[in-house]
């Protein structure tokens, strides 16, 4: 039991810095548009710093700024019917500022389901995403951490639909079938 009620506390006393939020945002886009995930080492390195609070701090910030603007986006492209998830249900940018602040271990776990998410939509698609952050972000004064994240989608594949109708004898329609795809 208390090896869960310290990882729960692992992030305790760290602050997000809504600067590095905000440039995470940015970075996930790019990363995403890039469908290039690599950079996000050097971050985890820096989260991973037991050592250097300062370091740790800006880690988890870009961490916590990269899972946030991209879970906007998932959800974005959920609500544009460009994409249907199956399975365990991704968490919303709320769900995982909470469990930054509440337990370390879903945090991590909330996160990588952001980015292999991520990883599999854009291998799929030729989605691409447009992340602002609001106007205020930068100056912690005027806004919080939790602050929403505008995402929009700029592009999607050209899609092409085929339909297929079934006629009787008589020449009168009994059915049609509609099939959409992404254009070769």
């Amino acid at each position: 039991m208390q090896n869960q009620n310290q990882a729960a506390a692992d992030f305790r006393g760290i602050r997000i810095d809504n600067e590095t939020v905000a440039a995470a945002s940015r970075l996930a886009t790019e990363m995403f548009n890039a469908r290039d995930f690599s950079g996000l080492r050097r971050y985890i390195d820096d989260a991973n710093n037991k050592e250097d609070g300062y370091k740790r701090s800006l880690g988890l910030s870009m961490l916590y700024g990269v899972g946030r603007a991209l879970l906007h986006g998932l959800r974005s492209a959920e609500k544009a019917d460009c994409v249907k998830f199956t399975g365990d249900k991704l968490p919303t940018p709320d769900e995982l500022l909470y469990s930054f602040k509440t337990d370390a271990a879903l945090f991590v776990a909330q996160l990588n389901a952001a980015v292999s998410s991520s990883l599999q939509l854009g291998k799929a698609s030729s989605v691409t995403l447009s992340v602002s952050a609001p106007a205020g972000l930068k100056d912690r004064t005027e806004r919080s951490s939790d602050a929403p994240i505008k995402v929009e989608i700029v592009g999607m594949p050209t899609r092409e639909t085929a339909v297929s109708v079934a006629r009787d004898s008589n020449g009168d329609i009994l059915g049609a079938t509609h099939v959409e795809a992404d254009a070769a």
